[in-house]
């Protein structure tokens, strides 16, 4: 049972139900190496996220298959697209509703079961890096901040040093959010230092966006 990833098991139960060799909980349980919970879990994932066609007969207690031979999708995914959806989960933390949070747990937790294979220690530890990261801030700062990104424009806000007390107004095309070591920066074009710099977002506040238009951001 080891080495499956999470699509090759919902691919596997939905096999059992349709060759007729496993249809109720206990029994695919039982192949699968897995609980009866888990198994109505996996049930539900491949009916209504994946549009299996999957029918669950409550009178007889086991399911049936329509189509044997239906075949859940493949995704292939990087591990820079892995580490990417955790950073968007990450700043959803700040400023969405509930509802699409949780969404993207769940597409994320697919995802990162059906990559995990490929990922590799150190990407891993990114990804669980940028997951763990819960922004603690004025949400009203992570708002304007964003907006900027998305409108192409400057901004200028007081930055207070994480060393000292000092605060200093600063000018910044941003370029993008970054996350890393289990917090936010912004990584930017320093207006007053002529070069980029990493701004912790903690430490930012009166974010205003200005009239200009901001730098692109350098190639990678």
């Amino acid at each position: 049972m080891a080495g499956r990833d999470h699509f090759e098991l919902l691919q596997e139960l939905y096999d059992l139900v349709a060759r007729g060799e496993a249809t109720t909980a206990a029994a695919l349980g039982r192949r699968l190496d897995r609980s009866v919970p888990q198994v109505y879990r996996y049930a539900r994932t491949l009916a209504r996220d994946h549009g299996a066609p999957l029918h669950y007969d409550r009178a007889a207690r086991r399911w049936q298959a329509a189509d044997a031979a239906w075949r859940l999708p493949r995704i292939r995914v990087s591990a820079a697209e892995v580490y990417a959806l955790a950073v968007a989960r990450s700043l959803l933390e700040a400023v969405a509703p509930s509802a699409p949070r949780r969404a993207l747990d769940r597409l994320l937790r697919e995802v990162r079961d059906a990559a995990d294979d490929r990922l590799g220690p150190h990407a891993a530890g990114r990804v669980s890096a940028a997951e763990g990261t819960r922004v603690t801030m004025d949400d009203a700062v992570l708002e304007r901040i964003l907006d900027a990104l998305r409108r192409g424009r400057a901004i200028r806000f007081r930055y207070r040093s994480p060393w000292t007390a000092e605060s200093s107004v600063r000018d910044v095309d941003p370029f993008h959010l970054r996350a890393d070591d289990h917090s936010l920066y912004l990584v930017g074009h320093s207006r007053e230092r002529d070069a980029v710099r990493v701004f912790h977002l903690p430490f930012i506040s009166d974010v205003v966006l200005l009239p200009d238009a901001a730098r692109p951001a350098p190639a990678d």
